[in-house]
């Protein structure tokens, strides 16, 4: 499955458990920086997944509606949407 994910889709493992820790505490404001494509939170992201900070936030970016597909978005999917796009 996608890292960080068993097959049910549950976030499991190291990366998917400090990413929803994160998120679950910061989801307005990476939110507003998915939004910008950069700030604090997408550093942070990328930092827990290892990808470049830059190149993540214009990917993350581009699939906003994917990522936050309404307003009620639980913080487990944007997890695991999150753990996809990476």
């Amino acid at each position: 499955g996608t890292s960080g994910c068993d097959p049910n889709g549950r976030v499991t493992g190291g990366t998917g458990r400090m990413m929803l820790a994160f998120l679950e505490n910061n989801m307005e404001q990476f939110a507003i920086d998915v939004a910008a494509g950069h700030g604090e939170t997408i550093d942070t992201v990328a930092g827990i997944l290892n990808v470049d900070s830059k190149e993540f936030g214009l990917k993350a970016q581009a699939h906003f509606a994917y990522l936050f597909a309404d307003e009620n978005v639980e913080a487990v999917d944007l997890t695991l949407r999150v753990l996809q796009l990476a």
